[in-house]
């Protein structure tokens, strides 16, 4: 397993998830994903205010195979 988080607006949702690509294609593994998530709802992201949406989660399980 692989897990990941962090803790940052300036790193986008997306952008994690393309380096967390990019990773397993230049390290030649195959990831599954087996969670993602964010901050708890005690923390609410607000949509007028992008940098609400800090925290970023995520975990993979190393694939044997496709």
């Amino acid at each position: 397993f692989l897990a990941v988080s962090i803790c940052s607006y300036h790193i986008t949702r997306n952008d994690l998830m393309e380096a967390l690509h990019t990773a397993s294609r230049l390290s030649h593994r195959i990831f599954r994903l087996t969670a993602l998530a964010g901050q708890a709802k005690d923390h609410p992201v607000l949509l007028h205010m992008p940098e609400t949406q800090y925290l970023k989660f995520v975990l993979l399980e190393r694939a044997k195979s496709l």
